[in-house]
């Protein structure tokens, strides 16, 4: 680690589930999402990209090597389907967040 926690993995994957559950039910994409009154209280979080995972992410030196989601399945959320603006390709994203 590079620096003391500012979330923990517990905390980021649930907030992360949270966020996204969210999202989900909005319908819309996650930048138009955290743009929306609903979305103001994760964006006041001030997490790293707007997501808790990232955020817990940035407490390594190698932040994506320990995001939840390359530590359990090996593979990126772009490489998973994420887009910040896309919702479209979201359902094995979603499906893995879900997982963890």
């Amino acid at each position: 680690m590079t620096k003391a926690l500012t979330i923990t993995k517990k905390q980021a994957i649930a907030e992360c589930k949270e966020l996204w559950e969210e999202i989900v039910v909005s319908g819309l994409s996650k930048w138009v999402f955290i743009h929306t009154p609903a979305g103001l209280r994760w964006r006041a979080k001030d997490y790293g990209a707007d997501c808790p995972l990232c955020e817990y992410g940035l407490n390594f030196i190698y932040p994506c090597n320990h995001c939840p989601l390359v530590v359990q399945y090996n593979t990126s959320c772009t490489h998973l389907g994420y887009s910040e603006d896309d919702t479209t390709g979201y359902s094995q994203f979603l499906e893995k967040v879900r997982g963890l």
